[in-house]
């Protein structure tokens, strides 16, 4: 269950950082582990009690639907942390434990962004320099 969870941490944790530049792809991928971690434990927390769990993900889906307005990365955390609500509400996800999943959670984003990161100088700044090239280019 640990490694499921983690996994699924380094896996929208690798979708957010494809959006964006590359100096924004780490503040992406940090705000993925934290809104999937939060919702993991508070789905687990209230999966067990039908009536608050509905209310929550109201809740919590006009959160991220806000936040979704504030771009493509915003987008894929959002959607995301939705998920990961749903999918932590349900069992074998429960109330007992609901702070280490969300730990494993944010360990499987924190393993992810920590390899990106160490990868991120071999692509030599495509994105920055295809920006710089169209500005060149244009004036």
């Amino acid at each position: 269950m640990a490694g499921a969870s983690a996994a699924y941490g380094a896996l929208v944790t690798g979708l957010a950082t494809r959006q964006g530049i590359h100096r924004t792809r780490a503040g992406a991928g940090f705000a993925a582990g934290l809104a999937l971690a939060t919702s993991a434990f508070v789905g687990a927390l209230t999966g067990a009690h039908p009536a608050v769990n509905v209310a929550v993900l109201a809740v919590w889906a006009l959160a991220f639907g806000l936040v979704a307005s504030l771009g493509r990365a915003a987008t894929v955390v959002s959607v995301n942390g939705c998920v990961a609500f749903v999918v932590f509400s349900n069992t074998p996800y429960d109330a007992a434990n609901p702070w280490f999943q969300a730990a494993m959670v944010f360990a499987g984003c924190g393993l992810q962004l920590l390899l990106l990161v160490l990868v991120w100088p071999l692509q030599r700044y495509r994105t920055e320099r295809a920006a710089v090239s169209a500005a060149l280019l244009g004036s």
